[in-house]
């Protein structure tokens, strides 16, 4: 009997041991997995419902917006404090798509011209110059310290060198090992890639070194706040206030422009 007890206890042991293993293996792997937010409302401004929305940008006190569509695609230059349209530069022929900056330079993508337009910021009035050309759709586009980072609506997220806007290196974009497709408006956040999905209600946090999803951002407190819209109005255009670290986001043909802070759900 003394001898069953004996292993008994062992048994009972090993196996307290082996359950405290895997249950903090469990714990680590749901720390590791993708984190969810929702948004909290801070203020509104007027954005002109015009809009579609493509391309949206913050830089010393102003948004920048590339807006799409043939015969309406622009580009804008907006008071961030009133939401105001400085000046608008009407592009003809093209259907503008995604905008980042570059130093003293704006970047603006097209959808299917293959080409990308720059200004220069240093003029009082700066026009578009077909500098750039490439063989994909243009989507979105941002710029981290060293790329600018296109998207083309497929899963990949094309690094460019931004003299030359040669590919130099791609990144497939997963979210839970499944490749995530119809990523549109990009910003570079704090060293993430913030990405809108097409016709989704949500912005997804991409980490730039394996194409994981690291985050996801429930934008339906907005859609509460809008007046009903059509199908293709949807979420488009992601800005940082690198000073508050607060986001702006509106969508195509939306009458308003958000001022958000995330909130963390787990």
């Amino acid at each position: 009997m003394h001898g069953y007890i004996q292993e008994y206890c062992r048994f009972f042991a090993i196996t307290c041991t082996l359950l405290s293993v895997f249950a903090s293996s469990t714990l680590a792997a749901s720390e590791q997995g993708v984190k969810r937010y929702t948004i909290k409302i801070l203020r509104t401004l007027p954005h002109d419902p015009a809009s579609f929305t493509q391309g949206l940008l913050y830089y010393d006190g102003y948004f920048y917006e590339s807006t799409g569509l043939y015969s309406a695609s622009t580009l804008q230059k907006i008071d961030a404090m009133t939401g105001k349209v400085v000046s608008k530069i009407p592009l003809r022929g093209v259907f503008a798509e995604g905008l980042a900056r570059w130093d003293s330079r704006l970047i603006q993508l097209t959808w299917q011209q293959g080409v990308a337009l720059v200004y220069d910021l240093r003029d009082a009035t700066p026009q578009p110059q077909p500098m750039f050309q490439y063989h994909t759709e243009g989507w979105g586009l941002t710029a981290d310290e060293r790329s600018l980072i296109m998207s083309d609506g497929s899963s990949t997220l094309y690094f460019r060198n931004p003299e030359t806007f040669a590919v130099e290196r791609t990144l497939q974009v997963t979210n839970n090992g499944v490749p995530l497709r119809d990523l549109n408006e990009l910003e570079w956040i704090d060293g993430v890639i913030y990405a809108n999905v097409w016709h989704e209600r949500h912005i997804v946090q991409i980490e730039p070194s394996n194409g994981m999803v690291l985050g996801v951002i429930d934008a339906s407190p907005l859609f509460d706040a809008l007046p009903p819209l059509d199908t293709e109005s949807v979420l488009n255009g992601i800005a940082q206030n690198p000073i508050t670290g607060t986001l702006f986001l509106t969508g195509k043909n939306w009458p308003v422009l958000f001022e958000v802070t995330l909130i963390s759900q787990f």
